[in-house]
């Protein structure tokens, strides 16, 4: 390499070390995460929320008559409640693909809306077939949040923060095992034509639809499309962390040996 060609190099460099110091100058880190937790913490945690309250809507209306007036006997209410996991474990595999491919934010929209529409319906039940479908495609809808929120808790905050934020939003298992709770006991307790476990269901499917378009309208779908950001603090998302770009690439060899490998891990 020449004189002149190592002078441009370290110019270069120390062009590049500038600006990125003018991006620390600029930016307020704790202020920038503060309005990240407000904005999408906060909505990823009370959705895992509702999901967890949905998925236990069948427990909580297995209390209030739904056996004996679906004639559930012998193992249908087990698998009534297992089905639900085929359809969240058919969809894990599905969504790792569309995560890549779909804005995240619609997409966590689209599936608490139709997940809402699908638990509502099922208060309509009048058979264990009708509640073995209801149930599948619940699962398969809630599939989309878990490994959803994991992908854009990486594009959001830094390594050393993502346990934290991580631990957040997956407890609202327990807050929603805590609202579902009171708000199954009340619910059950409304006496009328209509049987309390379906209003167990048209009631948490509604939340979760109303829930959807808070979801839609105020969830962005990456840091570049946040409303909430300025033009600075896209600019260090963009330039410190590179990870916040999702990259539409499947490798196909990858899918390949994680599928051959997934019952080897099951056994262990």
């Amino acid at each position: 390499m020449s004189d002149i060609e190592k002078k441009l190099s370290t110019s270069q460099e120390l062009t590049d070390q500038e600006t990125n110091e003018q991006v620390h100058v600029i930016i307020d880190e704790k202020k920038m995460f503060r309005k990240v937790d407000y904005r999408v913490l906060i909505i990823a945690m009370f959705t895992y929320c509702l999901q967890f309250m949905d998925k236990l809507g069948l427990s909580n209306a297995s209390v209030f008559g739904i056996k004996k007036d679906l004639h559930l006997e012998g193992q249908d209410y087990s698998w009534a409640s297992s089905v639900f996991f085929f359809g969240y474990m058919a969809g894990n595999f599905i969504v790792t693909r569309i995560d890549q491919k779909v804005p995240l934010g619609k997409l966590v929209a689209g599936a608490v809306f139709f997940w809402g529409i699908t638990l509502a319906a099922s208060a309509g039940c009048q058979n264990y077939s009708g509640l073995i479908a209801g149930r599948f495609f619940l699962g398969l809808l809630e599939s989309v949040v878990s490994p959803t929120f994991v992908l854009m808790t990486s594009m959001w905050y830094k390594r050393s923060q993502q346990p934290v934020r991580t631990g957040i939003w997956f407890a609202g298992n327990d807050i929603g095992g805590i609202i579902g709770s009171f708000l199954a006991y009340g619910l059950g307790h409304i006496t009328g034509s209509i049987h309390p476990w379906r209003y167990i269901f048209m009631v948490y499917g509604i939340i979760a639809f109303l829930w959807s378009f808070v979801v839609f309208f105020f969830l962005p779908d990456s840091p570049q499309k946040a409303r909430f950001l300025t033009a600075d603090e896209k600019e260090y998302y963009r330039t410190e962390m590179v990870q916040s770009e999702i990259k539409h690439e499947w490798n196909w060899q990858q899918a390949k040996e994680f599928s051959i490998t997934l019952p080897l891990k099951s056994l262990c």
